[in-house]
């Protein structure tokens, strides 16, 4: 029994130090910049301790769209464009530092080996958009995770729900289109005509 009192403690410091690196990540970068050696070892449980937010991302369109990811700051996603079929969702996990933009690109089709869409596009020729942000028309839904901003910019190709925001608000005109959440939340983005 007393084994298990020690595991328990064990695990508690383990968790408190972990804990405690990310919160002087986030409030004093400079100090764990290094990645290897004695500081490196600190860096790492502070990578380990940042919070994720999952982005749900759903389709009610009427037909497949094709989300695009843009990062701004902060570890950049391994996805940065996806098909999504009609009624379909995807999911996403995200850091806590996280910022960026996400849009819906529709009428999409493969022409001459070359990947375009009619509204959104990123001109990569291809579905992910490899760091390069949506041509206009465009909707957009701006996070800034460690702020705790969202914003939903409007446009006219698609329109996108999240957090308790919808896409016709403009986010400095007034206060329905900024949304302050906790960090760590989960976000439900719904692209429909």
């Amino acid at each position: 029994m007393s084994s298990l009192f020690i595991f328990h403690s064990f695990l508690k410091a383990v968790l408190l130090g972990i804990c405690t690196c990310t919160y002087l990540k986030m409030k004093f970068p400079a100090i764990l910049e290094q990645r290897t050696g004695f500081r490196g070892f600190f860096w790492k449980a502070a990578i380990i301790g940042a919070k994720l937010s999952t982005f749900t991302l759903n389709n009610n369109y009427p037909s497949s769209v094709w989300p695009a990811i843009l990062t701004s700051s902060g570890p950049p996603l391994s996805i940065t464009g996806i098909e999504l079929p009609l009624k379909a969702s995807s999911f996403l996990d995200v850091s806590a530092t996280w910022s960026g933009h996400i849009w819906a690109r529709n009428q999409c089709a493969n022409v001459n080996g070359k990947f375009q869409c009619q509204t959104g596009d990123c001109a990569s020729s291809q579905i992910p958009c490899n760091d390069v942000g949506g041509i206009p028309p465009v909707t957009l839904a701006e996070f800034t995770l460690a702020a705790n901003n969202v914003h939903v910019l409007p446009s006219t190709n698609l329109s996108i729900v999240a957090p308790g925001l919808m896409a016709y608000s403009y986010a400095y005109d007034d206060t329905i289109a900024l949304a302050s959440c906790t960090g760590g939340a989960n976000y439900l983005i719904t692209f429909f005509p």
